[in-house]
């Protein structure tokens, strides 16, 4: 038997796990070893590695490992990938990869900065000053970056330092934040959700997407903790940048990057705006498919539109190549007024959209005058609605997308949700839209918006996509059995399937919070973080499951009762607080097939749009 064992996390990635305490022992290192072994050894079927405390987990491209294989031989294909996998991380082991470097971060500890110092001490048996200088005297390793763009995930806690997560995470931890989870500790890059203990905070930046080298600590570092005051000298100068010794800084050139992104920025300010943003709806953000350059393992989410399909069908209908960005609506989504001649198409639920103040229909092609004004009531039915315009919504590339990642605050229009009098640019049409504009033109008078409501264009394709958005209030999501299924109790893996959950109304893109009977461990542990995938579903402490999103971090650290089947992922993406979701248990085979299955619906109306419109 190796060192490794092997699961599957839903469809989508397989999960690498140090099997024995021996192989634990070694450290931080040989995860990381086996990563880059695996990724070195190119495989078409591997797109990613996010190695972790004792884990990696692999993502997959599924087209290259299954191919359109039946059920039974694509299982069959999973098992020996996964035994390929754990081969490559059995192979003769490289030595812990350590930089040289000691990383020293300012922190304040307690009071509003650190508000659970009272309690972590107290249940440490400790007063507040011994846990602090506890704490700070301590030598850590970085054992992985995760969660966050940045996150460092630290080694070396005291035991007696240990805590809990929270019950139930906390809606917003402010960036910079240090906190204990279990036997690790580490630092909030970014604001977030998070349910770690939290001791204090550091001034200091740990995710720069503006510079060359966005991310200053990376595993195989040393950190250590200096306590200071808020308002120090000590607090003005760690802002932006860390103390660095041993191998020098890594952030040089930051200055030219910053400079450069400001230019880049600057030169789209330049072009006429497409629209400009009258009301911005209640968050309406720019999306494409999200960040797929490999960047999970330092913690940045992939991200991208929560319902994909909807996007790529969006796009199709305006001659938009499948990942050209557009704009995701979500339950409300404003007014925009019309700057120039667009090509456009609205897919996904329903906003009773009007075009001065005509119906805006769906799932086709519309051009729009400059001048004219879009309005979007709030979703009939659904939750969200894609606006593609043809050339694609323009923004700076942040880490190879403009996906407007909320929480890490880059992509889109300055990383955050659109606002009044924001003015949105577009890229070049595709000649295929070009023609398509043409057609339309010549279809009528020069003062009108012409669209599918025409008689010559009302028998088109319909853009559907993943799941229906209608008007019930109850869906059925498959799901797959998930890595933490045997953690739970036997009632509460009955319970699971039994009953209904309600979606609750601070659900976000990270992740959809769901309420019904609570879920509850056969044994209470603390877990380390590893490699997640949208559509798993966690439950933290409360019992009360919350099921990722697209927007949801790369790695987590509660257990995972089951994933939803990729097929489901758009209905996940329409769901909208009140509505019930109950769950069908499904084979890895038969989550496969619906994800062929839908494949080929979508490759079908990919055609059946060019034949439609563009020839």
């Amino acid at each position: 038997m190796g060192s490794w064992s092997t699961m599957p996390l839903g469809e989508k990635a397989i999960l690498l796990t140090l099997r024995d305490a021996a192989s634990k022992a070694e450290g931080s290192g040989l995860p990381a070893a086996a990563a880059k072994r695996i990724a070195g050894a190119g495989l078409p079927w591997v797109t990613e590695t996010v190695p972790a405390y004792e884990s990696v987990a692999v993502y997959l491209n599924r087209k290259d490992l299954f191919g359109d294989v039946a059920d039974d031989e694509a299982e069959f294909r999973f098992g020996q990938a996964s035994s390929i996998l754990a081969g490559l991380a059995e192979a003769e082991r490289d030595e812990a990869v350590t930089s040289g470097r000691e990383i020293r971060i300012p922190v304040v500890y307690g009071g509003e900065a650190g508000p659970d110092l009272v309690l972590a001490a107290r249940r440490s048996g400790m007063t507040e000053a011994a846990f602090k200088d506890r704490h700070s005297s301590a030598s850590y390793e970085v054992a992985m970056i995760g969660f966050t763009p940045g996150f460092p995930y630290l080694r070396g806690l005291p035991p007696e330092l240990a805590q809990p997560r929270r019950d139930a995470p906390r809606l917003r931890v402010a960036a910079g934040s240090v906190g204990i989870a279990g036997t690790q500790t580490g630092i909030y890059p970014v604001a977030s959700p998070g349910g770690w203990q939290l001791i204090g905070r550091t001034p200091t930046r740990l995710f720069r997407p503006e510079s060359d080298e966005p991310f200053p600590i990376l595993p195989g570092d040393r950190v250590r903790f200096v306590p200071i005051e808020e308002g120090d000298a000590s607090w003005q100068e760690a802002k932006g940048a860390a103390a660095v010794v041993g191998a020098g800084r890594r952030n040089a050139g930051e200055d030219g990057a910053i400079e450069e992104a400001r230019s880049a920025q600057e030169a789209f300010g330049e072009e006429r705006p497409a629209m400009t943003v009258v009301r911005p709806g209640l968050q309406t953000t720019v999306q494409d498919l999200g960040r797929t350059g490999g960047w999970q393992a330092f913690g940045v989410s992939v991200g991208g539109a929560m319902d994909a399909d909807r996007l790529r069908a969006a796009n199709w209908l305006v001659g938009n190549a499948d990942n050209a960005a557009g704009l995701e609506l979500t339950l409300s989504g404003g007014e925009y007024r019309i700057e120039k001649e667009l090509l456009v198409a609205l897919t996904g639920a329903d906003f009773g959209a009007e075009i001065d103040g005509e119906p805006f229909p769906l799932d086709r092609p519309v051009l729009l005058r400059r001048g004219a004004v879009v309005r979007f009531r709030g979703a009939a039915s659904g939750c969200r609605a894609y606006l593609a315009v043809a050339g694609g919504v323009e923004a700076w590339p942040t880490l190879g997308s403009r996906s407007t990642d909320l929480r890490a605050g880059i992509g889109g229009i300055e990383g955050r949700a659109l606002a009044a009098g924001d003015r949105l640019r577009t890229g070049e049409p595709s000649l295929a839209a070009r023609r398509l504009i043409e057609r339309l033109r010549r279809s009528g008078q020069p003062e009108d918006n012409w669209s599918a409501g025409k008689e010559y264009l009302a028998a088109g394709t319909r853009a559907g996509a993943s799941g229906s958005v209608g008007e019930s209030r109850s869906f059925t999501l498959r799901v797959l059995e998930g890595s933490g299924w045997s953690r739970f109790t036997e009632k509460s893996r009955r319970d699971f399937f039994r009953g209904g959950y309600r979606i609750e109304p601070n659900s976000d893109r990270m992740g959809l919070r769901l309420s019904g009977e609570p879920l509850k461990l056969a044994r209470q542990e603390e877990l380390l973080s590893h490699g997640v995938c949208p559509g798993a579903i966690q439950v933290p402490a409360s019992g009360q499951p919350i099921v990722l999103g697209q927007g949801c971090q790369p790695t987590g650290g509660y257990p995972i009762i089951a994933h939803v089947a990729a097929a489901d992922l758009g209905v996940l993406a329409q769901l909208r607080p009140g509505d019930e979701a109950s769950f069908e248990a499904v084979s890895l085979g038969e989550a496969l097939q619906a994800s062929r299955e839908q494949e080929i619906r979508l490759s079908r109306l990919k055609q059946g749009i060019r034949l439609k419109w563009f020839l």
